[in-house]
């Protein structure tokens, strides 16, 4: 991730990242889809000062599976 604040004056307080999984599922009898939006991943970053730039890396797993017994 490459952050550029330097044409900036105010820092910035943190970086906020989230991974979202959607499943789509349609009942048989209605015919209507329901939407089901859950969060696999979050993390907060530092922010960076006014005026800077920075390169960082950070990594996550993304998982293959779900448990559709947490989803409702």
């Amino acid at each position: 991730m490459l952050c550029d604040n330097t044409k900036s004056k105010y820092d910035i307080r943190n970086f906020k990242f989230k991974l979202f999984r959607q499943v789509v599922s349609k009942d048989p009898q209605t015919g209507v889809n329901t939407v089901t939006e859950t969060v696999v991943f979050s993390k907060k970053e530092p922010g960076l000062g006014a005026n800077k730039s920075s390169k960082r890396e950070f990594a996550f797993e993304i998982p293959s599976t779900m448990s559709l017994k947490n989803n409702k």
